[in-house]
C-alpha cells in the first residue's frame, strides 16, 4: 500500500481531523499535540479551524498534511478555489486535493478529464496528492481500476460494512491508501440500540473498528469540543481490537442498514 507522508516523510497519522464549523478552534493544536498530522477541510466554511491551521502551518509546516476538496465540476472553479484555499492557509502547496462526493449523477469522462487537472498540478507542485471522495461503491471501484487517483475517500462504519467486499481489496491490489470518514455514521452509531442488547459504543471504538480494516491508512474524526477530541485521541495508545470485540461490534452494526447510495439512510431493524 502507498503511503500518505507530511513534506518531511512521516507517515499520516492514523486519525485524521475533519473540519467542523461547530468545532472548536483549540482542537487544532490540541490534535496535533496529541498525535494528529493529517487535517481535511471540506470547503473554507470554517474560517476559525482554518486560521488556526494557518498558524500551526506557520511553525510546523513540514510535519503536517492539509488536505481539502471541492465540489465544483468546472476547472476553471476548482482552480479559484485551490489559489483561495492557498491563500487562507498561506501555503505554496496543498497536500491532498479530492473531487468530492463524485456520485452516479456525474459524467464520468468529465470527472476523469478534471483528475488530469489534478494530475498536471501534481507535476507542476500545486499538490501532493489527488484523488475523489465517494459514497457509491461501483464508482469508488471503477476509478480505482481506472484512473491514476493517489487517494479514495471512501464511508466506512460497523453499519455500512458493504465496501469490505470489493472497495478494499481493490484498493489494496492497486495499492491506493482509503481514507474512511463518517465512522460513528454520523453519531447514529453513538445513540446505542433500541433494545438494549448490546453497551452503546463510544467515538474511539467505532474508530478502532474501522482501522482493523488494513485497506484503511486513516480515519476521520471531527469533535466539536475538547472533551470529545481527548477520548478519541487515545486511539493511538490503543488501536487495536482483538476478536471478540470485532464480532460484538459486527452484530452490534448490524442492527442498521443502508443501501450504501448517495442517501444518508438510517434504519433500524
Amino acid at each position: 500500500m502507498n503511503q500518505i507522508t507530511t513534506l518531511s516523510g512521516k507517515k499520516a497519522s492514523i486519525l485524521g481531523l475533519g473540519s467542523n464549523t461547530k468545532m472548536d478552534y483549540q482542537c487544532i493544536f490540541q490534535a496535533y499535540q496529541g498525535g494528529i498530522n493529517y487535517f481535511f477541510f471540506y470547503n473554507l466554511d470554517s474560517t476559525h479551524l482554518i486560521n488556526e491551521c494557518a498558524k500551526l502551518a506557520q511553525n510546523y509546516r513540514q510535519e503536517i498534511i492539509i488536505a481539502t476538496g471541492s465540489e465544483q465540476r468546472n476547472i476553471q472553479d476548482l482552480d479559484n478555489y485551490r489559489i483561495n484555499f492557498c491563500q487562507q492557509l498561506n501555503i505554496k502547496i496543498i497536500d491532498v486535493f479530492l473531487l468530492e462526493y463524485i456520485s452516479f449523477q456525474d459524467d464520468v469522462l468529465k470527472v476523469e478529464k478534471l483528475l488530469n487537472q489534478l494530475h498536471d498540478w501534481k507535476k507542476q507542485g500545486l499538490i501532493r496528492y489527488f484523488g475523489i471522495t465517494t459514497h457509491d461503491r461501483d464508482l469508488a471501484v471503477k476509478f480505482l481500476e481506472n484512473s491514476n487517483i493517489d487517494i479514495l475517500m471512501h464511508r466506512y462504519n460497523m453499519a455500512h460494512r458493504q465496501p469490505e467486499k470489493q472497495v478494499f481489496p481493490t484498493a489494496i491490489a492497486n495499492k491506493i491508501p482509503v481514507i474512511s470518514f463518517t465512522a460513528t455514521r454520523w453519531g447514529s452509531l453513538l445513540k446505542g440500540d433500541f433494545n438494549g442488547q448490546f453497551k452503546t459504543p463510544k467515538a474511539i471504538d467505532c474508530y478502532r473498528f474501522v482501522l482493523q480494516n488494513s485497506a484503511i491508512s486513516l480515519t476521520l474524526t471531527s469533535p466539536k469540543i475538547l472533551e470529545e477530541l481527548n477520548e478519541n485521541l487515545a486511539i493511538f495508545n490503543n488501536m487495536n481490537m482483538n476478536k471478540d470485540e470485532y464480532d460484538l461490534w459486527q452484530k452490534y452494526g448490524d442492527l442498521i442498514y443502508g443501501e450504501g447510495n448517495d442517501s444518508f439512510e438510517t434504519q433500524w431493524l
